[in-house]
């Protein structure tokens, strides 16, 4: 029995046997032989080839002409013959209506002359009854001359008023402060306290004291009066809001945690005054708007414990920060 081996040797013998026989030799004429020689054609065969195809074309002409003039017939065939439309009129004349004449017009009477209306007379006027007559204005009295002046030599003369002298302004305490001599210390003197310290020291026994009032000194028309205080000023109590029980941890986006990817995440939140988050904004974000968006949703799930001022809750805000790190994972 033979095998599958056998049967590719016997294929292979087979294939050999084939290539290794002899190829018939091709004759000298076959080899000289050219197909697009027409050199061999007798003359009596192109003369009729070339009478056929003369034939031919006319034949093909005539049959056009044919098909063109059969073509032409059933298309006159076709249309409607046009009847004549027209039409013969006939016109009358019609005879012209007779006018008959105006009838003349009867004479008016003439009008009878009518009487004219007598104005009625007008009535005599009132005659105007005379005016009293205006008093007569009293005379002005006539004003007395002005004394003549005194003599200035008989009038005593007045002494002129003394200039005032003005109080230089000194800034620094008053000469009560300033102890003369000894280890003590010592100051700048002055009489006032408004403003600045001159860098050269006065000598305590030429500063003047001011007036009360005067421009510079507390109390004064031109300064700010002092205020007195009505209640002692205190510090209001201020507590910060606080996230109720544990802070949420945002969820790690998974296609972000297999790459490695890690980032923060800063949050802007508004707290209202029941613990609620009002509104929510992300102030730093990652790089990653998968992080950021995370973070921007556990942040408005959050809840808190409102801020209080004196014991009473108010809105606040706060910017808590989610991490997202591998290793918490």
């Amino acid at each position: 029995m033979s095998t599958w081996r056998d049967k590719r040797r016997a294929a292979r013998t087979a294939r050999r046997s084939r290539a290794a026989k002899p190829v018939r030799p091709i004759s000298q004429r076959v080899r000289d032989h050219d197909p697009l020689d027409r050199s061999d054609l007798s003359a009596g065969f192109a003369l009729l080839l070339a009478g056929g195809l003369g034939v031919g074309a006319v034949g093909v002409h005539a049959l056009i002409i044919v098909a063109l003039l059969g073509l032409n017939t059933v298309l006159e065939a076709a249309v409607p013959e046009k009847k004549d439309d027209r039409v013969e009129v006939t016109i009358l004349s019609q005879p012209e209506p007779q006018i008959d004449p105006a009838p003349e017009p009867e004479p008016e009477p003439d009008p009878e002359p009518k009487e004219e209306a007598k104005e009625p007379e007008p009535e005599p006027e009132p005659e105007p009854e005379p005016e009293p007559e205006k008093p007569k204005p009293k005379p002005k009295p006539k004003k007395k001359p002005d004394p003549p002046p005194a003599d200035p030599i008989n009038e005593p003369e007045t002494p002129p008023e003394p200039p005032k002298k003005e109080v230089r302004r000194v800034v620094g305490l008053d000469a009560q402060s300033t102890v003369e001599g000894g280890a003590g210390p010592s100051y700048a003197a002055g009489n006032t306290r408004m403003g600045v310290t001159s860098e050269k020291a006065e000598d305590a026994k030429k500063v003047e004291k001011l007036s009360p009032g005067a421009k510079g000194t507390p109390g004064a028309k031109s300064g700010t009066p002092n205020k007195v205080a009505t209640r002692l000023p205190t510090a209001k109590k201020r507590s910060r809001a606080k996230t109720s029980g544990a802070k949420l941890r945002p969820a790690y986006p998974k296609a972000l945690q297999r790459r490695g990817i890690e980032g923060n995440v800063k949050v802007f939140v508004t707290i209202g005054a029941d613990g609620r988050v009002v509104s929510a904004k992300v102030i730093k974000g990652s790089g990653y708007p998968e992080l950021d968006r995370a973070a921007l949703e556990t942040a408005k799930k959050q809840k808190w414990i409102p801020a209080e001022v004196d014991g009473k809750k108010v809105v606040s805000s706060e910017s808590p920060t989610y991490r997202f790190r591998i290793s918490d994972q």
